[in-house]
């Protein structure tokens, strides 16, 4: 009897070894949206990766490491490692989840003549180097595929980030990235 009890005792112990190196090194982090929803769980740091799972408004995760793309490396149950964007986790544990406002096709058709207003006051300039400057020293830039903030999200940039001006319009700049060729438009205050 007592093989089996030491059997056992070293099974349980070796099982639970397995799970301990996963969060002695994680950060307990919390989701916060602003629009209160849930955060999506991919299987890869990209909006190209599988979503796997999602954790609700206010959910804890347990934060492994953080990725230069935006994206954070956390611990998702047996799975092991599963990657969420990092600028929707905060240290602190959050209020109530936001109520999202009614739409109207008004702020739709108001969207649109914003963004038309923007492309009439397009120039092309020669090209010239601008760094990123978030809001935050530790936040990240949105480039976006049109100068709109509605408008989808291509990729975030971290302070510091090097980028080219091809065009500028009134509130946006068009760039390019010279490392991975990508284009589109940051705002210009986050840019110096």
């Amino acid at each position: 009897m007592s093989k089996r009890l030491i059997t056992l005792a070293v099974t349980v112990s070796l099982v639970f070894a397995m799970f301990i190196p996963a969060f002695a090194s994680a950060d307990l982090m919390f989701v916060v949206t602003q629009n209160g929803k849930g955060l999506n769980v991919r299987d890869y740091p990209s909006t190209d990766g599988n979503k796997i799972g999602s954790i609700p408004y206010g959910g804890q995760v347990w934060v492994d490491h953080f990725l230069s793309n935006g994206w954070a490396d956390i611990v998702w149950g047996s799975i092991g490692d599963a990657y969420v964007m990092s600028r929707y986790l905060e240290w602190y544990e959050p209020g109530p989840a936001p109520t999202a406002a009614p739409t109207s096709t008004k702020k739709t058709t108001t969207k649109f003549t914003e963004l038309n207003n923007e492309f009439k006051n397009a120039r092309f300039v020669t090209p010239y180097t601008v760094t990123v400057r978030p809001a935050r020293a530790s936040g990240w830039v949105n480039l976006r595929w049109a100068p709109n903030q509605y408008t989808e999200l291509m990729t975030t940039y971290q302070d510091g980030y090097k980028l080219q001006v091809l065009a500028e319009l009134k509130d946006w700049r068009q760039v390019v990235d010279p490392d991975t060729g990508l284009t589109g438009f940051i705002h210009k205050k986050f840019l110096q």
